[in-house]
């Protein structure tokens, strides 16, 4: 009997040991889920003791981290049906741990009939787990991201040294991974990234989360030959260890920039010859077009009406040939910067005047009326006059033109620091996808048929060289409206 009691003594000895011994916390809990006893480790990792945890429920601990219902059942379970339960995972904010993940695991130990049942619970701290399958996931997820895109990409160190290249990267550069992962950027290839400028901006990226927006790169690249490129760089920074690399992308716009430079040759070839065109026509047509007055004005002898009534329709075409030739060339003066400028301070309203006068005409014969709203006493500002009636002229002789009835209203105000005129109509108005092609040369639109599409141009271009903005706006109505503003200062 002496040496059984020993026996069982020498076993529980051993059973203490061996739990005090492991290193994942345990607690032995009674049929009531009061705690028996708990390991060592226990005690160690949630930061308490003996006296706070022995006899009382598991749910009671701490600040009832354990008090959750599924497990309160799983628990309940394992004594009466001999069950058991692997891997149930807790989520808690622990008092002295802070946010961790737990894996449980519990079952009953085996013991003589005349002693009470207990369960072994044993808790295993997964959040270092975890937290690197989430970096490794994330991590597959990103670089599959990365590997879709057909945008050319790389990733790089805080050393500038290459973690990760997509396989647009490897088919645009004609190169495999042996040659460009964990590299020095400036070690690939000849060398064709070793641009101080470049690393300069890489660089910033990293000290003051800066970012790389269109810096251009033409190389001669092995393998490609000559390309021309725009990089991008943002910082990336890792959420769980707050590790920093740089995501570097590479746009080729060799193609596209040979097209901008053949449309530059082909624009420049193109206004050579408009302008020498131009040229050449304009003093035989003033020539033409003097004699043709003479004739007309009878000057060198009576006409008949029908003789009357040609010399009227070649007269008036001579003055359109005339009036084409010098929009043409007067573009070509404003595009290269050539038309000279006599600004000088004036009142906007007697320069609306002016032009109002000119189109009076117009307006009695097409039986239109003329609305004005011009505010009085607006300040006065630096301008050319006859460049601004130019540009009044042509708005308000497309108006017009595009109107068969009502009135031409224009307006003038202040908007903060600049003066704002604008002219609207009854007309037919201008289509919404008609707007952005307004102000474009050579266009002509529905609207306004005839000439050579190059009077708002025109008119574009003496507002710009004043310091404004001419757009168009339609309303709900299908009414356009022209506005330009002019800088007061």
């Amino acid at each position: 009997m002496l040496n059984a009691l020993n026996g069982i003594k020498d076993a529980l000895e051993l059973a203490e040991s061996i739990i005090n011994t492991v290193r994942e916390p345990l607690i032995v809990l009674d049929s009531n889920l009061k705690v028996v006893t708990a390991s060592q480790a226990f005690y160690q990792v949630f930061n308490v003791n003996p006296d706070e945890t022995e006899g009382r429920f598991i749910y009671d601990l701490g600040n009832r981290q354990w008090d959750i219902p599924k497990l309160r059942i799983l628990l309940e379970d394992i004594l009466p049906h001999n069950s058991s339960f692997i891997d149930f995972e807790v989520e808690h904010d622990f008092p002295t741990l802070g946010k961790r993940s737990m894996l449980l695991n519990a079952h009953r130990i085996p013991r003589p009939p005349e002693r009470p049942k207990v369960i072994l619970l044993a808790i295993e701290d997964v959040t270092s787990r975890n937290q690197i399958l989430a970096v490794q996931k994330g991590k597959a997820f990103a670089e599959s991201i990365i590997n879709t895109v057909r945008e050319p990409l790389i990733v790089l160190d805080i050393d500038l040294r290459v973690v990760l290249a997509n396989n647009s990267y490897y088919r645009s550069f004609q190169t495999r991974p042996q040659e460009v992962e964990k590299r020095l950027l400036s070690e690939i290839g000849a060398g064709q990234w070793n641009i101080p400028q470049l690393f300069n901006l890489l660089k910033d990226i990293l000290s003051s989360n800066a970012t790389v927006e269109d810096f251009e790169v033409e190389r001669t690249f092995l393998n490609i030959g000559h390309k021309a490129l725009m990089l991008n760089a943002r910082l990336l920074i890792e959420k769980n260890d707050l590790k920093r690399f740089i995501l570097l992308a590479f746009d080729d716009v060799t193609h596209r920039k040979q097209v901008e430079e053949d449309i530059k040759r082909i624009s420049s070839v193109k206004t050579a010859f408009t302008s020498m065109v131009s040229h050449e026509l304009r003093t035989p047509l003033s020539a033409l077009k003097e004699s043709v007055n003479i004739v007309f004005q009878e000057q060198l002898g009576s006409l008949n009406p029908e003789q009357k009534h040609f010399l009227g329709i070649a007269k008036r075409n001579l003055d359109r040939l005339v009036k084409i030739t010098d929009d043409i060339l007067n573009y070509q003066r404003l595009e290269s910067g050539k038309l000279i400028f006599h600004k000088q301070k004036n009142d906007i309203n007697s320069v609306v005047n002016e032009a109002i006068e000119t189109v009076l005409g117009l307006l009695k014969n097409k039986g239109l009326e003329l609305v004005t709203e011009l505010t009085p006493n607006l300040p006065e500002i630096t301008i050319d006059s006859d460049k601004i009636i130019q540009v009044l002229l042509n708005l308000l002789t497309n108006s017009i033109r595009a109107t068969d009835k009502g009135w031409v209203k224009i307006k003038t105000c202040q908007k903060d620091n600049f003066i704002q005129v604008s002219v609207l109509d009854t007309g037919c108005g201008i289509k919404d996808e008609d707007i952005s092609r307004l102000f474009q040369k050579y266009e002509q639109l529905e609207r306004r048929p005839g000439g050579t599409g190059l009077g708002l141009a025109i008119s574009r271009e003496i507002i710009t060289a004043h310091s404004g903005k001419i757009w168009a706006e339609t309303s709900k109505e299908k009414e356009t409206t022209i506005y330009f503003t002019l800088p007061i200062n």
